[in-house]
Formats: C-alpha cells, structure tokens, sequence
C-alpha cells in the first residue's frame, strides 16, 4: 500500500516530509494542518509536494503505520523468543515504552489521529491493533492459566486497561521535561505486574 514515493533517489525527501508533517500534526492537530504548511516546512511548494505524497491522508497513515510496524514486530519477536506469560508481557510493555520515547512526535500523532483515516488505510490500521491487543489478551488468559495473573481478572477489560495506561503516555509525557523513560517504565511495571497479580 505505497502512499508515499518508493523511488530510492526519492525517499529522503518522502521521509523528510513525514517526518515534518508529524511534527505539524503533533503540534497543531491533523485536521487544522494544511499541506501547505507540511510543504514549506521542507521548502518546497504545495504542487510539487503532491510528487512524492498521494494526499494529508497518506501522510497521516505513513505516520500512524510508523508507530504499529514496530509494535507489531516487536510483539511478534517476543512471541517467537517464548518464555511464560508474565516475561512475554514484561518485555513487551519495555518495548512498548521504548518505542514511544523513539518517536514521541509520531505516536503523538498515531494515537490522537489515526480515526481520521478511512479505506484501506484505516482497515490496515485497525487489522495491526487489534492483532496487538489480541496478544496481550492471549499473555493475559495464559497467565491466568499459569497462576501468574488473578484469574478473577476479565480478560478483555484487563487488556484494555494495560494498553490505555501504555498509550496514555503520550498525553502527558515529554521526553524534555518528565522523568526519564526508564523511571516511568518502573512504574508503569509496578502498576500492570500488580493490578495483574494472582
């Protein structure tokens, strides 16, 4: 689903815009950017920005996409590694935290805007979280099952609350004036290991 340039002599530029036009989005909001300030953002004019992007759109999913991919792969490398449930879940809110602090601007974006996007690119996105969210649940029901997690516990209500405390994040956190990521991943440990525990 290309929805910016895939010409190699191209792509430097295309990912100077997405990034620039996270930035704008991160800061003003997705629906109150044009794509006249994402083009003089890199110096170039709203016609010729249209060359290397298919729409705002697209922008806006090559963003959100940025923020999945790797949570995806992540999730999918931590399941292949093993381990029982509780280290599974463990390592995957440590990934989980680390990516958000890799790319704050973005997951800003990701999590505040990606309903706007529609079609494709929305079904594509909805396929990626919930393939998320379904590991998470599956670690959950079998840690349950193991004697590591509270088995009184509703899975899927248990599920939504560790994604909404990990997503949360982005309201509040700035990697300029908060604690350091690794105080919060702390934490944030301590709150979901204990709210979880058997």
């Amino acid at each position: 689903m290309a929805s910016v340039s895939a010409d190699t002599a191209d792509s430097g530029r295309a990912e100077e815009i997405v990034a620039a036009a996270a930035a704008i989005f991160s800061r003003k909001g997705y629906v109150a950017t044009t794509t006249r300030e994402i083009g003089e953002a890199v110096g170039i004019d709203n016609s010729s920005l249209y060359y290397y992007i298919k729409s705002k759109e697209a922008l806006l999913y090559e963003i959100v996409r940025s923020v999945y991919e790797p949570l995806g792969r992540q999730a999918e490398l931590i399941e292949a590694e093993g381990g029982d449930e509780a280290t599974q879940l463990r390592r995957l809110v440590t990934a989980h935290l680390c990516g958000f602090a890799d790319n704050v601007e973005a997951t800003r974006v990701c999590y505040a805007d990606w309903q706007h996007l529609r079609g494709d690119y929305l079904q594509d996105i909805r396929g990626r979280r919930a393939s998320y969210g379904h590991y998470v649940q599956r670690l959950i029901i079998g840690g349950q099952q193991s004697g590591w997690f509270n088995p009184r516990l509703d899975p899927a209500t248990a599920t939504h609350a560790v994604l909404t405390l990990l997503n949360s994040l982005n309201l509040w956190y700035n990697p300029e004036h908060s604690t350091s990521i690794e105080t919060v991943m702390d934490s944030y440990l301590t709150i979901i290991f204990s709210g979880l525990a058997a």
